[in-house]
């Protein structure tokens, strides 16, 4: 059901940063299961909640259609069932945006580098207002639109996230671990740093 989003959110990005350098240091990553539980079973609550009144439209449709003749207005329900259907992924949607902003909020505030903690003001609400305004945006500019995104996406977190602590960054040196040799041709043919 769902349950069990947080923790394989937390191992994911656990893997994630074990593989990751900036340079040849590795930073320190210590996010905890219990942080995220409490903002998701909120959201998950509300969209169950969600999910139960939209069925309650349903079967009452459904049951206006029994009084009528199904015949007649057969191809309006099922049009209004679909329609309904998708508008009511908009909120569910709105709702685990906010989580995501929480769990990003968490995982920046987790990370640790070079004697410097990261520091987040990443907010839920901040998050969906961001992405909802993104995909707006998006929609309709036809896609026209992805560079003023993507600057929308990094104003973002250089204005909410920060470095904290007295850490040497001239300590830095470049990497001797041996480049993967498979994927690099790959990974830059899709350009896949840019997403």
């Amino acid at each position: 059901l769902g349950l069990a989003w947080p923790a394989c959110s937390v191992w994911l990005k656990k893997y994630e940063m074990s593989h990751t350098w900036l340079g040849n240091q590795q930073p320190e990553f210590t996010p905890r299961v219990k942080k995220l539980y409490g903002p998701f079973m909120i959201a998950w609550v509300m969209f169950i909640l969600y999910l139960a009144a939209w069925g309650m439209v349903v079967a009452e449709v459904i049951s206006l259609s029994d009084e009528v003749d199904v015949g007649q207005i057969g191809f309006m329900i099922f049009g209004f069932m679909i329609f309904g259907l998708y508008v009511a992924l908009i909120p569910a949607g709105l709702v685990f945006l906010w989580y995501r902003g929480k769990a990003y909020n968490h995982f920046v505030s987790s990370t640790r580098f070079v004697n410097h903690d990261l520091t987040s003001a990443i907010t839920g609400g901040g998050f969906v207002r961001l992405t909802f305004g993104n995909a707006l945006i998006m929609m309709l500019s036809l896609g026209l639109a992805a560079p003023f995104v993507y600057r929308r996406y990094l104003n973002f977190v250089e204005k909410r996230v920060g470095l904290s602590g007295d850490g040497d960054f001239s300590a830095l040196k470049q990497s001797e671990i041996e480049k993967p040799g498979t994927g690099e041709g790959l990974a830059d043919a899709f350009d896949v740093g840019a997403i």
